[in-house]
C-alpha cells in the first residue's frame, strides 16, 4: 500500500498582498473513507486556522512547505496544517515590526 501524502504549498502574491496556500493530496485510492478523510482535514484546517486572511486552494502553487503522512486523525492533521499556515503570518508580522524600528 502506498503512503498517502498531504502537501502544503505557499506563495506570497505581491499583487494581491496576501498569502496563498495549496493543500494537495497524493496517492489517493478509490476509497470512500480516504475521500471523506480529506474533506475532514479541510474542515479542521478551516476551524483551527487563527488567521482568516489566508487563501487556501486545492492545488499546488508556489513552493512546497511541508509534506505530511496520513495519520488517521483528521482533527490532529488539520490542526498541524493550520499551525503551519498561521506561522507564516507570525513571521510576516515580526518582520514588519523589525522593519519599522
Amino acid at each position: 500500500m502506498e503512503v498517502i501524502k498531504i502537501e502544503l504549498y505557499h506563495e506570497y502574491s505581491r499583487t494581491d498582498k496576501c498569502h496563498n496556500f495549496g493543500i494537495v493530496t497524493e496517492n489517493l485510492k478509490e476509497s470512500l473513507f480516504v475521500k471523506n478523510y480529506i474533506q475532514w482535514i479541510w474542515f479542521w484546517v478551516g476551524l483551527k486556522l487563527k488567521n482568516k486572511e489566508a487563501k487556501i486552494f486545492p492545488y499546488a502553487l508556489g513552493k512546497l512547505v511541508y509534506s505530511y503522512k496520513f495519520c488517521n486523525d483528521a482533527s490532529h492533521q488539520g490542526e498541524i496544517i493550520a499551525k503551519k499556515i498561521d506561522s507564516f503570518f507570525k513571521i510576516q508580522n515580526n518582520n514588519s515590526i523589525c522593519e519599522v524600528i
